[in-house]
């Protein structure tokens, strides 16, 4: 059996960042705290972050470090 590719994880991790950077860019902690969507937002990227980085055993682990 092939070793799964972890492209489709680290295409995930990509795209979370990138939203939370276009979303977030300009915004002062002043108007973050007071605004749900854009904390939910964060909090879901970061939790798309951490999910796809749960990679499986067989993966070298500087496999991020060649992206």
């Amino acid at each position: 059996m092939a070793k799964p590719s972890p492209v489709p994880r680290l295409t995930d991790i990509i795209e979370a960042i990138e939203l939370i950077r276009s979303e977030m860019a300009g915004v002062t902690l002043q108007a973050f705290e007071p605004d749900r969507r854009k904390r939910w937002l964060v909090e879901r990227g970061i939790e798309i972050i951490s999910e796809a980085r749960g990679f499986p055993c067989s993966w070298p682990a500087n496999v991020f470090h060649r992206v």
